[in-house]
């Protein structure tokens, strides 16, 4: 045979050998944006989409349509097993970080802010999914259409893009220069997406209007293209019933130390302890052996044999941090909001009133715009940075001035300046990309955890722990006024910095890796107080213990409702905390008369 033969037929026997052998690409999309690149460039992979990805606003729905839809979660990832991960704004760095560390490839879409840079991402990610080719062509069907444009005139008539929302886009963006092609001139002031001026509408109107996302009630609220949850009702009903109960705390006996004042007995507290610790072993071992992806029993059985099977890698390495995550963040919380109630004898005091979480959420929401997100540990460290810089602020200040009113106001006056920083923050954000990732920050999550974030913060929790318990004497003889406490023979300025720092070290810690969640610390001593008969030296441990609990058994519940998207913590604990919270009020005013 001649060598050109030969070189055909070994070709033939390579592709031949290749078309049986090679698994298809697995490909996992995050979010809404990338579904689009992922179907138009590899329809022919294992996709796995993101649940708005057959949403009526969706350009693809039609060819989205039954295939696999996934929650942005590293769990369902690591069930899926892709090769390949494609973002634009879903899923968040925490996730992208740990899908590396498994060597899984992400491809990243960039913020496109012309027609050139749209061409450049088709490149970008056709290469990186391996079809450079359908990227080619693509790009060519796209100059094509852009050919059959008609030149501009030299006189453009005005055009105002505008949401719902009342944004509009300025020039340096993707729609800015979808006018200018289209051959408009964009009446947008600024340079990027800003609130619409009406007066400038007013002075310059437009000849046109072209309006964005006013149709968006239609993709949130499901419409008619709109799939059926995917979950079963078994994982959510499974939930319920071995959801524990708080049961009904045991009888109080209490004794009269020399003084009258009320104390609950030792062996009573002992037996509070040891309650929620078994409600938090049994809590853990729900969070960790239920989850969104359901196992069978063959598969729990490998998770405790087979340390490397993927049942195990979901068990051990995603919901196990998360679940000891979220123990620790909600005692401390738990910590921080009993410690609070009791420096500032103020029953509504929580960790938020003294403004620690606020500036530990802008130390943090700094670190994500200035692009510090990718450095691990940067984040925590801004926002344990800004939790420092308020606990110092606030130790200057009550050196000074020791009325737990002026502490409250200066507290008030700290937290409204951080949020009103964060929120100018979200102004001035350069991307939408890192608008939506301090969002999703600040709603608060233990989503993605690992244990390297439990080494974060448990550390922190014993710390501030040691330093509470330190303080309680003096915690407990401010309960008795402030007259008393002077002249008890305690060194109470001393003891007021040990619960500051306490307070604030707690706080910080938790909101610098959960993000700000509310209620728990308020709400956590709270349901133990009545067992506690108001003590502020004994309520320490079982307010850590509870707002363990809590957290604990919000994440799981957050994390079985069957949404597409998965609920943030924070949000959810203040929904459904929120109505429990006015149940205990409502108890407690008629138990007071008020």
């Amino acid at each position: 045979m001649r060598p050109s033969v030969l070189a055909t037929m070994a070709a033939l026997t390579w592709l031949a050998a290749g078309s049986t052998t090679a698994a298809p690409l697995r490909v996992l999309s995050l979010d809404q944006c990338a579904d689009q690149y992922v179907l138009a460039l590899a329809p022919e992979a294992e996709l796995a989409l993101s649940p708005r990805a057959d949403d009526p606003d969706s350009r693809l729905r039609a060819a989205a349509r039954g295939r696999r839809q996934v929650r942005p979660t590293l769990e369902a990832a690591i069930a899926f097993r892709p090769d390949v991960v494609v973002r634009y704004w879903g899923g968040e760095p925490r996730l992208l970080a740990a899908l590396q560390r498994r060597g899984v490839r992400v491809l990243l879409i960039d913020d496109a802010t012309d027609l050139a840079g749209v061409q450049a991402t088709v490149r970008s990610v056709s290469a990186g999914l391996g079809r450079p080719e359908r990227g080619d062509a693509l790009i060519r069907h796209m100059e094509t259409q852009l050919a059959t444009i008609a030149p501009p005139t030299e006189s453009r008539p005005g055009a105002l893009y505008l949401t719902a929302g009342g944004f509009t886009a300025g020039r340096e963006t993707l729609v800015g220069a979808i006018l200018r092609t289209a051959g408009f001139a964009n009446l947008a002031g600024s340079p990027g997406f800003a609130p619409v001026s009406v007066e400038r509408i007013a002075l310059n109107p437009p000849t046109r209007f072209v309006l964005g996302f006013f149709d968006q009630v239609r993709a949130d609220w499901r419409g008619p293209s709109r799939r059926a949850p995917g979950r079963c009702g078994t994982g959510r009903g499974a939930t319920a019933r071995h959801s524990p109960v708080v049961p009904r705390l045991v009888r109080r006996r209490c004794r009269r130390d020399a003084g009258g004042s009320p104390m609950i007995a030792p062996a009573t507290a002992a037996r509070l302890n040891l309650l929620l610790t078994v409600l938090i072993v049994l809590g853990l071992a729900l969070a960790v052996t239920l989850g969104e992806s359901g196992f069978a029993v063959d598969q729990y059985v490998a998770a405790f044999t087979a340390p490397g099977s993927g049942p195990a890698e979901v068990l051990w390495q995603v919901r196990a941090p998360r679940a000891v995550c979220a123990l620790a963040v909600g005692a401390a919380l738990g910590l921080s909001g009993a410690v609070m109630q009791g420096l500032l004898r103020n029953p509504l005091a929580d960790p938020g009133v003294l403004g620690v979480s606020a500036t530990a959420a802008l130390g943090a929401a700094s670190a994500i715009v200035l692009g510090a997100a990718a450095v691990p540990g940067a984040v925590e460290i801004a926002a344990l940075a800004g939790a420092g810089l308020a606990g110092l602020a606030l130790i200057l200040f009550a050196s000074r001035v020791r009325a737990p009113e002026a502490l409250i106001l200066f507290g008030v006056a700290l937290s409204s300046f951080a949020g009103a920083a964060t929120a100018l923050i979200f102004n001035l954000s350069p991307s939408p990309i890192a608008t939506a990732e301090v969002m999703s920050w600040l709603l608060g999550s233990v989503q993605n955890r690992s244990w390297i974030d439990v080494a974060w913060i448990v550390p922190a929790v014993i710390v501030s722990g040691l330093f509470a318990t330190l303080a309680a004497p003096g915690l407990r003889m401010l309960s008795l006024g402030e007259e008393t406490a002077a002249t008890s023979g305690l060194p109470m300025a001393r003891m007021r910095l040990l619960a500051l720092v306490a307070a604030a070290l707690a706080a910080g810690a938790a909101v610098a890796v959960a993000g700000v969640i509310g209620f728990v610390g308020l709400a956590a001593p709270h349901l133990v107080r009545t067992a506690m008969r108001g003590d502020p030296g004994r309520l320490l441990l079982p307010s850590a213990l509870g707002g363990g609990l809590m957290l604990v058994l919000a994440d799981l519940a957050a994390r079985m409702t069957p949404t597409d998207q998965e609920l943030k913590l924070g949000v959810f604990t203040a929904l459904v905390g929120a109505p429990l919270f006015a149940l205990i009020a409502w108890r407690a005013a008629r138990a007071w008369r008020l």
